[in-house]
């Protein structure tokens, strides 16, 4: 595999100032980021360009080949974090100042998420990365790798955070609402960049039919 430094010159960074601020306050960062670009090579940058992070992830059900992954994600000192009971693994990272990960544009059932609008559609979304941002009252940092047409990738950040005294509640709703939008505008930058083959509008709001399958 290539040397840090090699992987590093190859991609053009743009807002990281955004990530070391969130850092610097030590109460967590929340990171949020989807199946776009190259994901994976953010997960190595951050470790590489600032401080390893925590990544939650779902194992492979290849014991051989999740090995194999696993040791590329913390090629660069990040904590692989299975997503399940992984609950006490990310607050104790949060509440120990650094950053944790997550990977947040997937289908959820409707009693694992809210319902928020995604291109004209609502959409089941997991509110995980909203609510640890309103618990620990920690910034929310949206962080992307995009393929440019010169061949080069460029890591973009944007930020946001929970409205201090806001109820609790309204203000997931309101972030989860807000890291979908940006997502959504990550994708109608480079639709092809977006890699996520299973039915992302699946779980339908209460009295609305179920999606049916792709012909």
């Amino acid at each position: 595999m290539p040397a840090p430094a090699e992987i590093v010159g190859l991609v053009d960074i743009v807002g990281l100032e955004i990530l070391a601020a969130a850092l610097r306050e030590r109460r967590g960062v929340v990171l949020a980021t989807a199946h776009i670009g190259n994901w994976e090579l953010s997960g190595l940058l951050l470790g590489w360009l600032c401080e390893p992070v925590g990544v939650v992830a779902r194992p492979l059900d290849n014991p051989a080949l999740d090995r194999r992954l696993v040791a590329f994600r913390a090629r660069s000192g990040n904590t692989v974090i299975y997503k399940r009971q992984a609950l006490g693994a990310i607050l104790r990272m949060l509440r120990a100042g650094q950053g944790v990960a997550l990977v947040v544009d997937q289908n959820v059932q409707a009693d694992e998420g809210i319902f928020v609008d995604f291109f004209g559609r609502k959409a089941a979304a997991t509110t995980v990365a909203a609510a640890l941002a309103v618990r620990l009252d920690a910034p929310l940092v949206m962080a992307w790798v995009e393929l440019g047409p010169d061949g080069r990738y460029q890591f973009r950040f944007t930020s946001t955070r929970p409205r201090p005294g806001a109820e609790r509640a309204a203000e997931v709703e309101r972030l989860t609402q807000e890291i979908t939008r940006v997502i959504e505008g990550w994708i109608r930058g480079a639709p092809e960049q977006w890699l996520w083959l299973h039915r992302r509008w699946k779980t339908r709001p209460p009295g609305e039919a179920l999606e049916a399958p792709a012909s």
